[in-house]
C-alpha cells in the first residue's frame, strides 16, 4: 500500500495549481517550509505579484489556509481534493489514512495555531513589539483606578491592556500567542467629555499613525496583515470548533472561543462555516444580525433570550450588559448555546 506521504500530496497539489495556472510556472511553484507547502491559492488567485505566495498547506494536519484577504479559504486535504477534481488520485487506503490524520489533529491542536505560526515566521520583522511599543508611546502598565474600571467591565487586566497616563486612554491589544507582538489595538478613551470614545488601528495604521513610519516596503508588508489584525483573538480561537464573533473586544473576552470585530462593518477573514454572530442588541446590530440570518447564517436571538431569561427590554444589550445585570440582580439565565439559530422563521426572534 502507497502511504500518503509529503511527496504525493506536493505532486496532487501540483497537478491543482496547473489548471488553476495554465501557462504560469511562477504561480506554479511550490515552496516546502518546515511542516508546509507554500504555493499561490488557487481558490482566489493569490496576489497580483507571483512572487507573494499566501495559500498553505499544513502537512502534519492536512489543511489548508489562504491568508488573503477577501478569501480566507480554509479546507481539509480531502475537501481541497475534491474541489480541484483530484480526489480519484487517491487509494482508498489514502484517503482512510488521510481521514484518520485529520480527525486526529482536529482533537488535539488549533488550526489558528498554524495562523499564528505562519505570522510569526513569515512577518516579524512587520509585528510591533509590545515592549517596544510601550517604551515608545510612553506607557505604563495598567495602573489601579484604571483596574477598577476594567473589573467593573468583567476584564481580567493582563498583558492585553497598556494605559497612556498623558492622554488618558486604555490600550486594547491584539495579540499574537506568546503575548509578545501586537497585530491591531483599540484605544479607549477615558476622557469624559472626549466625542469618540473609541479609535481602531489595524497594524499598517499602528507603524503609519502611532510609530510615525514612513517605511513603504514596511507599511505595504504591514497591510497584508490588516484583514487579520482587527480579529480580536484569532492567535488563541479554535477554527475547529464554533467560533462566536461579537462587536467589541471587551464581549469577545468574556466568551469562550471568540473573537471581535471592531465594528459591524468588518468582515471575519476566515471562510468556515463554524461560525456564529453575537452582535449587540441594538438597532444596527440587530439589523445585521437579521441580514445574516436571512443568509443561512448562525445568530443570536436576543428577543427569545430576553423573554424566556424575564430582561427588560432596552434600546441596547451586549454581553456585557447582561453579566452586569445578572450579577447586581443576582438571576440565572439559561446556557447562551440555546439562543444561536440559522433558521430564516427565527428573524422574528432577533
Amino acid at each position: 500500500m502507497q502511504k500518503l506521504g509529503l511527496e504525493k500530496v506536493k505532486d496532487l497539489v501540483s497537478k491543482a495549481l496547473e489548471v488553476a495556472f495554465p501557462g504560469n510556472p511562477q504561480k506554479q511553484k511550490i515552496y516546502t517550509s518546515h511542516n508546509r507547502l507554500n504555493f499561490s491559492c488557487p481558490y482566489c488567485g493569490d496576489s497580483n505579484d507571483p512572487r507573494k505566495k499566501r495559500g498553505n498547506l499544513y502537512v502534519d494536519s492536512l489543511s489548508f489556509k489562504c491568508y488573503n484577504g477577501g478569501c480566507g479559504k480554509f479546507r481539509d486535504l480531502i475537501g481541497f481534493l475534491f474541489d480541484h477534481e483530484l480526489a480519484r488520485e487517491l487509494t482508498h487506503e489514502q484517503i482512510e489514512e488521510a481521514k484518520n490524520t485529520i480527525n486526529l489533529k482536529k482533537t488535539s491542536r488549533r488550526v489558528s495555531a498554524s495562523v499564528d505560526v505562519f505570522i510569526l515566521e513569515n512577518y516579524r520583522d512587520v509585528l510591533v513589539s509590545r515592549e517596544d511599543y510601550k517604551a515608545k508611546l510612553k506607557l505604563i502598565e495598567v495602573p489601579r483606578p484604571v483596574q477598577e474600571y476594567l473589573a467593573k467591565r468583567n476584564q481580567t487586566v493582563d498583558e492585553k491592556y497598556l494605559y497612556d497616563p498623558v492622554k488618558r486612554s486604555i490600550h486594547i491589544l491584539n495579540l499574537t500567542s506568546d503575548g509578545k507582538f501586537i497585530l491591531g489595538l483599540q484605544l479607549r478613551n477615558m476622557n469624559k467629555n472626549a466625542v469618540n470614545k473609541y479609535y481602531t488601528y489595524k497594524l499598517s495604521g499602528i507603524h503609519k499613525n502611532l510609530l510615525g513610519s514612513k517605511d513603504i516596503d514596511l507599511l505595504q508588508k504591514a497591510e497584508e496583515l490588516d484583514p487579520i489584525s482587527l480579529v480580536f483573538g484569532f492567535s488563541t480561537v479554535d477554527l475547529d470548533q464554533p467560533v462566536t464573533i461579537f462587536e467589541g473586544p471587551f464581549d469577545s473576552f468574556l466568551f469562550p472561543n471568540a473573537v471581535a470585530l471592531c465594528s459591524i462593518n468588518n468582515p471575519f477573514p476566515f471562510d468556515i462555516t463554524n461560525k456564529r454572530w453575537f452582535y449587540d442588541g441594538d438597532d444596527p446590530g440587530k439589523e445585521e444580525l437579521r441580514k445574516k440570518i436571512c443568509r443561512g447564517e448562525s445568530v443570536f436571538l436576543w428577543k427569545k433570550f430576553l423573554d424566556e431569561n424575564n430582561l427588560p427590554d432596552r434600546d441596547k444589550w451586549d454581553l456585557n450588559d447582561v453579566v452586569d445585570y445578572v450579577r447586581s440582580n443576582k438571576i440565572k439565565i439559561k446556557r447562551f448555546e440555546k439562543y444561536f439559530s440559522s433558521e430564516k422563521w427565527d428573524m422574528i426572534l432577533i
